[in-house]
Formats: structure tokens, sequence, C-alpha cells
């Protein structure tokens, strides 16, 4: 429902082949503008709700035949394969000759048919191996247009830069820092990108034994113990994805410390089908061999509770350990009640705090 990746995206796939089976190709989504090409029919007539019909004529002599010699709307030769969403809704008929020779097409030097030129520039964009760091990173800025000029600013907890500055070098980052950038070509601005570069320190290495989804990462293997917390939307990426998986991780702090709190924070919507974990465990150990379980729990939503949420689960340790065992159950398939009843569900967690 919600457009997953990897699925139909609510029919708009379908969408896009029926308009194109009807020769009609929406260069630009949100302009109201078509491109005329060759239709799969002979023959397409839309029924419109005002009474009205559009109807998109284009006989074939041949199978071979692609490629538009001539078109008419309305019995008036056309000066440009393009339609108005106007055009269409207002009732017309188009006519259109097509050929198999590749030599007859339309002639837009005759026609006077010209590219369209919208003035438009690109907005910049990061590379940057993580958008969390422990000492430094260095963040550079890029641009597909060689004439544009890319300008920027870094805001902190500590200092703003009022006025964007020209980028000519990667930009070092030491503290948590907001960059925001734009190109600036012919006059004209693109818009404003930005990227928040969050500093952290280090919690432990953690190894995961069941695999997250290539789709949801997080961020890579460290995403759970990085810095970055998910929001509600999970669109942004900083959850790391569990299909039908339970989440089982160990932290190895790297020596024996005192902990006082072991937290994760999960994620449910289940109009995306991402469900709380049914069950959570934590358990502690000195060697990495014998492990005491020290809280089994769930967060106390029930699955049915509609819309998207954030639930941090913890306990209060209080005692000298190295390893953190973290056990999160899947839900394994999406329950009888839910409209995606037998379909594989998302366990969505984030970021396991260890105080």
């Amino acid at each position: 429902p919600d457009g997953l990746s990897g699925n139909e995206d609510c029919g708009q796939m379908s969408a896009w082949y029926v308009m194109n089976a009807m020769g009609l190709y929406q260069v630009t989504p949100g302009n109201p503008e078509y491109t005329i090409t060759a239709p799969l029919f002979d023959s397409v007539k839309i029924h419109l709700e005002n009474k009205k019909q559009f109807a998109l004529i284009a006989p074939r002599h041949s199978p071979n035949d692609r490629y538009i010699r001539s078109a008419k709307k309305n019995g008036n030769e056309m000066k440009e394969l393009f339609l108005s969403h106007s055009d269409i809704v207002n009732g017309a008929t188009v006519g259109l000759e097509i050929s198999k020779d590749i030599s007859h097409t339309y002639d837009n030097v005759k026609t006077g048919l010209m590219p369209l030129k919208i003035p438009f520039t690109s907005v910049p964009y990061f590379s940057s191996a993580e958008n969390s760091f422990r000492d430094s990173v260095n963040v550079t800025l890029h641009t597909v247009e060689n004439d544009a000029a890319i300008y920027y600013s870094v805001t902190t907890g500590r200092l703003e830069c009022q006025k964007a500055m020209r980028y000519e070098h990667p930009i070092t980052i030491k503290e948590r820092s907001t960059v925001e950038a734009f190109s600036l070509r012919n006059g004209i601005s693109s818009g404003t990108v930005s990227a928040l570069f969050t500093k952290t320190s280090f919690t432990g290495t953690i190894t995961i034994k069941n695999p997250y989804s290539d789709q949801y990462t997080g961020g890579g293997n460290d995403a759970l113990v990085d810095g970055i917390y998910g929001v509600e939307d999970f669109r942004v990426g900083h959850w790391q994805g569990f299909e039908q998986n339970d989440l089982d991780a160990v932290i190895d702090l790297g020596s024996i410390k005192k902990v006082e709190r072991i937290s994760t924070g999960f994620l449910q919507d289940n109009n995306a089908w991402i469900f709380f974990p049914q069950k959570i465990e934590y358990s502690v150990s000195l060697d990495g061999v014998s492990y005491e379980t020290i809280f089994s729990g769930t967060t106390g939503v029930a699955p049915q509770q509609e819309g998207a949420m954030i639930k941090e689960t913890g306990v209060s340790v209080f005692q000298k350990i190295r390893y953190v065992k973290v056990h999160a159950e899947n839900m394994g398939l999406c329950p009888p009640w839910h409209k995606g009843s037998g379909s594989k569900a998302w366990l969505f967690a984030d970021e396991i705090v260890i105080q």
C-alpha cells in the first residue's frame, strides 16, 4: 500500500504500461504534457467522465509499422508531437500515419518541433563513506553539470555558517554537523540538499547471525551501533530490516566493562508489513561462551495497533560484562487478520545502545 521497494507501487507500473500502450508518454510526471508515440493498437478510445471522448487512430499496414510519419489533431496537421492534458479531457481525435521506414519519420525541422528547453540546474550530491564517524569524515560534493558551481554551509551545535561558501575541496567534519548545498549555473540556482553527519563513540564490534535485507541495510553491518537513529518513516533508510528472520546479534565491547543499561529501538508499521518483535531477549557474558539471560519480554504493543511507531525496549544491568547478545523474534508471517495474511513479515531494528 505504501509503495514498498520491489513491488508494483500501487499500480503505477501498470498505469505506465497502459498509457504507453495507448501511445502517450508523460516525460515529466506533474507536467501536464504527453509525448505521442506509436501505440500498440490501431485504435484507442477513452470514454471520459465528462461524456466526451478522446481517440487516437493509428492504422498499420504491416506488423513492422512503428514510426510516426505524420500526425493530425481534429483534422489539423500537428506541428509538435505533444498533447496537453486539456487536449485529452476536453475530447479530441488524433490521427497518426505509421510507417515501417525510419527515413519517413516525423521531420522536426519541417514541422518546427523544437526540443523543450526549461531553465534548470541539478542539485549537487554528497559522496562520503558513512554518515556517522568516530574521529572525522571528509565530505565530497559533486554535480552532474560541469559548468555549475557548488555552494555549501555547515551547521554544528556551536556554530552556524550564515553565508554559503564556494565549494572547492572536500569538507572535513569533526563533530555532529548538517551540511547544506546547492548548485548555481547561468544565474539559476538548484534546490538545496542536506545531509547529517553524526559523531559516535565506539560501542563495540557487532556480529549478526541472520542476514538482513539488501533493501533495508540501515547503512551496513554496523548500522545497529553507528549512533544514527531511525525515524517513523522507514523509507529514510536508517532501519535494518529482517524479512521473516530474527535479529540475533552479539556485541563485543572489546574488554570487560561495567554496563548500566542495554536497549534497542524497534519500529512497527503494520500497513507496511512491519511488526514489533514477538519476544526480545538480552543476554550477557564475560567470556562469550556462557551467557546469562537478564531480560525476556515484549514491547507491550499489539500488532493490530495502527500507525507507524517506535518503541525502545531496555533493561538495567549494573554489572561487569564484555559480550551482549540481543535476540528479537520476528513474527514470521503476517497473521490471518492482516491484509497481507501469509506474507513474510518484517522486523525493523535500529540502535542497540549500551551505556
